[in-house]
């Protein structure tokens, strides 16, 4: 990643895109999800109350489920975050999400995956890196619901530097419902590491209205599935990176022992990976004695 930073703070500090036709598409889109999810799960008798949850807790299951054996599959985190945000959008009725991890090595937020955007929209946001300060700024005890956090619009001064997207007009809000300067955020921790990997972002909730508790943890599944994602790649690349390190060392310890071999006694072994110190002392230690064997035999000689 280029270690200058792009031009993104130059965008307006509140970024709202809410084109009606955007929003019949993305709810065209979202409808076609639910059809195409509802062809694999049992079909409701009646449309009581009690059935509706039953089918919404069934298609939760199965989804975490799903997720939980695309971990096992080789594929990339960016391809896995991408289904579990269309998952949890599907799940918990929210039609946008977004998911921005801190970047290896800084305090800077990149976005990874994101659902319910077009390609436009999407561009602005990976445009801009917001630092990490930015958000932990959100994460205030008055706003803690479970393990997430949900901000109110009546606090949007405080938090006027924040660029986010959302598909609803103002004009369409309903006293007691959800805001278009509404927010939610998962926190997305490690739970090899227990330290901050990213954060989920949630916006839009189909019926309008502010999440319950019981939603709200349900998002929290999810994102402790991204979280599980994020740790299992970074384990694989970690393992990748030692990997690499310990072939190019096994390549540096076969020129010396090359050298050696062709009768250069004067070769020590200089080991540039931890796990091959052992090897190399033990075979400085027997060239050592080779050497003062032959100084014996020449003197002797």
């Amino acid at each position: 990643m280029s270690e200058r930073r792009p031009q993104s703070f130059q965008v307006p500090l509140r970024v709202r895109f809410r084109s009606p036709t955007e929003r019949a598409q993305w709810e065209r889109e979202l409808a076609t999800l639910h059809s195409r999810d509802s062809q694999s799960l049992p079909t409701a008798v009646t449309e009581s109350p009690a059935d509706t949850e039953t089918l919404r807790h069934t298609r939760q299951i199965k989804e975490l489920i799903r997720l939980g054996i695309m971990l096992r599959a080789d594929l990339g985190l960016a391809e896995i975050l991408q289904h579990i945000v269309a998952s949890t959008s599907i799940c918990t009725g929210f039609r946008i999400l977004v998911v921005h991890l801190i970047e290896e090595g800084s305090d800077v937020l990149s976005l990874f995956a994101c659902a319910g955007m077009n390609k436009e929209n999407e561009q602005v946001l990976r445009q801009v890196r917001r630092p990490v300060e930015q958000v932990l700024r959100l994460m205030r005890p008055e706003f803690r619901i479970s393990q997430s956090y949900f901000i109110s619009h009546d606090y949007v001064a405080d938090f006027s530097d924040i660029v986010s997207v959302t598909n609803t007009l103002v004009e369409d809000y309903t006293p007691g419902g959800w805001h278009p300067d509404d927010a939610l955020i998962v926190p997305l921790f490690s739970p090899r590491k227990k330290k901050l990997l990213g954060f989920l972002s949630l916006d839009d909730p189909e019926d309008g209205k502010i999440p319950t508790r019981e939603s709200i943890e349900v998002a929290e599944l999810f994102a402790n599935q991204a979280a599980i994602a994020i740790d299992n790649a970074r384990i694989f690349q970690e393992r990748e990176a030692e990997h690499h390190a310990l072939e190019e060392a096994c390549n540096h310890l076969r020129g010396e022992l090359e050298q050696i071999r062709h009768g250069d006694l004067r070769v020590r072994v200089q080991s540039t990976h931890e796990k091959l110190l052992p090897i190399g002392e033990a075979i400085n230690a027997m060239v050592e004695e080779m050497s003062a064997i032959l100084g014996d035999v020449q003197k002797v000689t």
